[in-house]
């Protein structure tokens, strides 16, 4: 059993997000060949619409369909829209899934790159990514890394949420950032907070520590690294990020060495 994860672009319209389509894989002179079988499906993973992608994969099942015949393996991928720059006449997706492979007849820690019409695709290039596959890494940090994308520069994918539930959290920032909200703004505000993006959001949100986190990141003005956003960096950004990030923790130990004047 091995996991995939993957980004593709396509014609709007062509695949069917937040549901399950089945594939089988092959291996031949072209090179790694994945073709779509059968139509695009719910399987009980109602849960996942509110779910980032590391956290779908390990719901997920698979089986080999009867015409599998002698490929070498099967598999299933779940699909969710993102808003990843692309051309305006496609539109990207986030891929998460699963596949049964024959021992050793497929590479690990590869990206394959794949073209192809509609949802037959055949293999164009391949490339070791060491950083993206890692050992004992997680698949958000693959998604993560800028190794995304055709473009220069390429870019990571930093939240594999759902578009709607990314909106909800932006919305419910806004209404928090008001000083004095009308009625009908505490009322959304409220019921936005029973909903996915109040759970997403609640998280750590109450310990003092992040709130001291938060705060030296709006120093720098950088609070813009906490908050959902359609989320897309290069390296540049990355490391733009990073940088910030360590200047508010390194503030954070000195504040408290000097709490305690005899720790070292």
């Amino acid at each position: 059993m091995m996991v995939a994860v993957g980004h593709l672009e396509a014609a709007p319209g062509l695949v069917q997000p937040e549901k399950v389509v089945d594939v089988l894989l092959a291996a031949g002179p072209r090179g790694l060949t994945v073709s779509a079988h059968g139509a695009p499906y719910e399987r009980d993973l109602d849960w996942a619409h509110e779910s980032s992608l590391p956290e779908i994969v390990r719901g997920m099942t698979t089986g080999k369909p009867a015409v599998a015949g002698g490929r070498f393996a099967f598999g299933s991928l779940y699909a969710r829209e993102t808003r990843f720059p692309t051309t305006p006449d496609r539109t990207s997706y986030a891929l998460v899934g699963i596949a049964v492979v024959r021992r050793g007849s497929l590479p690990e820690r590869v990206m394959f790159e794949l073209e192809g019409t509609g949802l037959d695709l055949i293999e164009t290039d391949r490339r070791d990514v060491p950083e993206a596959f890692e050992l004992g890494s997680s698949l958000g940090q693959t998604y993560g890394l800028p190794v995304w994308g055709w473009g220069i520069p390429t870019r990571a994918i930093g939240n594999t949420l759902p578009l709607p539930v990314i909106d909800a959290m932006r919305r419910v920032r806004d209404l928090e950032a008001l000083s004095e909200p009308t009625v009908e703004e505490k009322r959304e505000l409220a019921s936005l907070q029973k909903g996915p993006a109040g759970s997403v959001l609640a998280v750590g949100r109450s310990d003092p520590e992040y709130q001291r986190f938060r705060n030296l990141l709006r120093e720098q003005g950088r609070e813009d690294i906490l908050s959902p956003r359609d989320d897309y960096p290069d390296a540049k950004a990355l490391a733009d990020r990073a940088a910030a990030v360590d200047l508010a923790i390194r503030e954070m130990l000195r504040s408290d060495d000097h709490s305690f004047p005899g720790m070292r």
